[in-house]
């Protein structure tokens, strides 16, 4: 798309530069995102988020994905907003931080049933990591205080109470056996 309207843009620069400046019109380059994405990109852009977000939830699963394929069609989704993040943030993020929090919520559920405080934390921290790095390999960087809120909420506040009391390897049970690096950990998380 964006190769193609370079191009377009080459072609008809001299019309580009009088014709539409003389006429107040949209330059060709901003005709071309909108013609794009009046007809191509309105009507694949869900079926392309549900595509990007089954892509993630692999990747958090530990498959490997193909980060650029990702990071290009995120950057479509910022380029339909010519210059403004509404596309982004509506069609994608939002659904990104929804089934985020879906994700983490299971994952949370999964971790307290199986591990003790001190492993669940460790998987906590390995999460946050990981949010991260995904949005520095391929989103928005606007979306890190968010994702990062995302699975505060999830892994830490919404479990806070039952990891501290958790019988056998609660605050309680580290601040009695010394765990130190356990300890600080837990401070680290949840300060």
């Amino acid at each position: 798309m964006s190769l193609m309207n370079r191009w377009m843009k080459l072609f008809f620069a001299y019309l580009d530069r009088y014709h539409v400046k003389y006429y107040s019109l949209p330059t060709l380059e901003e005709a071309g995102l909108l013609k794009f994405r009046e007809l191509v990109f309105d009507e694949i852009k869900g079926k392309v988020t549900l595509a990007v977000l089954a892509q993630i939830k692999e990747e958090r699963d530990g498959a490997t994905i193909d980060h650029s394929l990702i990071r290009d069609t995120i950057n479509l989704f910022v380029d339909m907003g010519m210059e403004r993040l509404d596309v982004y943030r509506n069609d994608f993020e939002e659904h990104f931080l929804t089934a985020s929090s879906e994700y983490y919520a299971q994952q949370a559920a999964r971790w307290l049933q199986s591990d003790s405080s001190p492993a669940y934390l460790v998987k906590a921290e390995r999460a946050f990591g990981a949010e991260r790095v995904r949005v520095k390999q391929y989103l928005n960087s606007e979306t890190e205080p968010k994702i990062l809120e995302t699975v505060t909420r999830e892994v830490l506040v919404k479990q806070e109470m039952e990891l501290l009391s958790k019988e056998g390897s609660g605050c309680r049970a580290l601040l009695i056996n010394d765990m130190r690096e356990d300890l600080s950990r837990m401070y680290r998380m949840f300060s």
